[in-house]
């Protein structure tokens, strides 16, 4: 009876620790130079930024530092930042002023430990001469429906 009692009260322990854990960090903020928004899937995140304020180019998990809002990128360019998503895994996402997808490429976050941020950095070529507007997008697949998250929306102009 005795074992049964601290088997109950161990469980009961793991199990809020790990409901602890699983909590957003809300102690985490990102980096003073980089605006913070939360994206909400329900809203889209093409809206435009108030006058005189630029679009944002973090979410709660995703900060972009490259390329910035607004600006010019050639092919090549360098689409870098840090995350911590599940299982590291992020899609990069070209495209045009439309919305319509143009390039989709995954890839990972260098994160240390589960729930830490990690650095990202993936080259973009691109072969579009008709499209000169578009976004850079960065997000990550939820991993209970595969909805996007975390999605970060940066306008751009293509040369």
């Amino acid at each position: 009876m005795r074992s049964n009692y601290w088997t109950a009260i161990i469980v009961f322990v793991v199990v809020f620790v790990g409901w602890q854990l699983a909590k957003p960090n809300a102690s985490v903020s990102p980096a003073p130079s980089q605006p913070s928004s939360t994206a909400n899937p329900e809203q889209p995140s093409s809206a435009k930024a108030p006058e005189g304020k630029p679009e944002p180019t973090a979410s709660e998990n995703i900060r972009v530092s490259s390329p910035k809002s607004g600006e010019t990128v050639a092919s090549p360019f360098i689409v870098s930042g840090e995350a911590r998503v599940f299982e590291n895994q992020l899609v990069v996402r070209i495209t045009n002023s439309a919305g319509t997808a143009l390039i989709d490429q995954p890839v990972t976050a260098r994160a240390n430990d589960v729930g830490e941020f990690g650095p990202f950095k993936v080259n973009m070529h691109y072969q579009f001469k008709n499209t000169k507007e578009g976004f850079v997008e960065v997000f990550n697949h939820s991993a209970k429906d595969g909805s996007v998250e975390n999605l970060v929306k940066i306008p751009v102009k293509f040369e």
